[in-house]
């Protein structure tokens, strides 16, 4: 979910692939980028945290009901430890992400920066992502695609258990039978896996229709491709903080998996030969754009 340059950079003794990729969080070049040091690092991870306990204050907003976005705003500006448990899961997703790069890429005797984390003020998550600097190109394609799936899978190690911790603490409720004038509401999407954590959860799919309009498989099936017919009147979990920063972690994940960039499908893309995949085309050189 951030954005950064990356410069082109070969594998020692041939021509490597050109390809552009999304989410990330590695950027290359053969120098540390000037302004990148300590003091960098330590400011963006706390405005990143600051960033993020507003965000999880937002979440679980308890202040009074108004349409006033500056009340809200002041509201939740001076409560923003109300979003502690959002942030604190948030963050320890991202950092084993970010350190599952950073450790496989020291065991591969790679030189890689710390993580830079992004703030992302008055987002749903409050960050950007992060990203880290390699230092010199991964000796080989293996190298490169354990470094790339590094993050995901030490990200998946504790996003899980947050996510089903979170499940377990939060309530099940109707949601609304039809839009409610000057009610927001957002919903969030179901993967396979999600929707099986909240069967394994709660002993039900959700969000659980009132009544079906067809068979229930077919009915799954048109959901989970679709996303159609929206829920209205459904059983559906309401996600606390912790749950919410737990299915950010899939999402995350799911993103550096995604087409249209992930490095890690960057990585596997890298271990072809020649050819297209994912819509990309490899050819003599590879670049990136980056964004985790």
């Amino acid at each position: 979910m951030n954005s950064a340059a990356v410069t082109g950079a070969t594998f020692p003794g041939r021509e490597s692939a050109q390809i552009v990729f999304s989410p990330i969080s590695f950027a290359f070049s053969k120098s540390t980028p000037p302004g990148f040091d300590a003091k960098s690092i330590i400011m963006l991870s706390l405005l990143t945290l600051l960033s993020m306990l507003f965000a999880g204050a937002l979440y679980d907003y308890r202040g009074p009901q108004t349409d006033d976005v500056g009340a809200v705003f002041h509201y939740t500006l001076g409560h923003l430890e109300n979003g502690l448990p959002f942030a604190a899961s948030m963050l320890a997703i991202l950092l084993a992400h970010e350190f599952g790069h950073y450790f496989m890429a020291r065991r591969h005797d790679t030189q890689v920066s710390l993580p830079y984390y992004l703030p992302f003020p008055f987002s749903p998550f409050g960050t950007l992502g992060a990203f880290i600097n390699l230092k010199e190109t991964p000796k080989n394609r293996r190298v490169l695609l354990d470094i790339g799936l590094g993050g995901p899978f030490a990200g998946l190690l504790v996003a899980i258990p947050i996510l089903f911790y979170g499940l377990m603490t939060s309530t099940l409720n109707r949601l609304p039978l039809a839009a409610e004038s000057g009610v927001g509401l957002s919903l969030e999407g179901n993967s396979l896996f999600y929707l099986f954590s909240k069967w394994l959860v709660f002993g039900k799919l959700l969000p659980e229709p009132a009544a079906y309009d067809v068979s229930p498989l077919w009915y799954w099936i048109r959901y989970l491709l679709s996303g159609q017919p929206l829920p209205w009147g459904a059983l559906d979990v309401h996600l606390n903080a912790i749950a919410w920063a737990g299915w950010a972690g899939l999402l995350v994940t799911a993103g550096s998996h995604s087409r249209g960039g992930p490095f890690q499908a960057y990585g596997v893309l890298r271990a072809k030969q020649s050819g297209s995949l994912f819509g990309y085309y490899i050819n003599d050189r590879w670049r990136g754009i980056v964004r985790h």
